[in-house]
């Protein structure tokens, strides 16, 4: 594997973590669970939309499905969230 295609997969690869991480679905650095950030869980999928934009027509076949298939990914992952957020309020605004 050529080096700029292993930096790049390392690139992606530690942006999907960070969303994830923001997502809640992954420990933080230290092992420990961090509190959910829908925010920077957006902004990190953005960044990485913006990279999609910029490299389209500049990546090898593999960067490219790489980079694909982990924004589907962590869309879903962040619908998925977004979801449970909002079935979750109606709950929390009964109890009050």
């Amino acid at each position: 594997m050529e080096s700029d295609t292993a930096f790049f997969f390392t690139l992606v690869y530690q942006y999907n973590e960070l969303a994830m991480i923001h997502l809640g679905k992954l420990a933080g650095p230290e092992g420990k669970p961090l509190p959910m950030n829908l925010e920077a869980a957006r902004y990190t999928v953005d960044f990485l939309e913006m990279i999609d934009r910029k490299t389209k027509g500049n990546l090898t076949d593999d960067e490219d499905r790489m980079l694909k298939q982990t924004l589907i990914n962590l869309r879903l992952n962040y619908v998925e969230e977004l979801k449970k957020q909002s079935a979750a309020k109606p709950e929390e605004s009964a109890k009050e």
